[in-house]
């Protein structure tokens, strides 16, 4: 979501609703919009995540990417 348009109506200001675009993370954060970095109710992030830290040795997220 960007930011919304400022208008400029002679001495009257205006500014537009949040507006949706598809733009990578980078674009999106450069133009001071919002976007969803990560979801972590998705099962793809979520084993992701898991994964590096199960490779790294901790035995918790091991036994969560187990479960997952």
């Amino acid at each position: 979501m960007l930011p919304g348009q400022v208008r400029r109506f002679g001495q009257m200001t205006q500014v537009t609703k949040l507006r949706p675009a598809r733009l990578e993370a980078y674009l999106c954060r450069l133009r001071g919009g919002q976007y969803i970095e990560f979801d972590r109710a998705d099962m793809a992030t979520s084993v992701a995540i898991w994964t590096s830290l199960a490779e790294s040795g901790d035995a918790d997220a091991q036994l969560l990417l187990g479960r997952l």
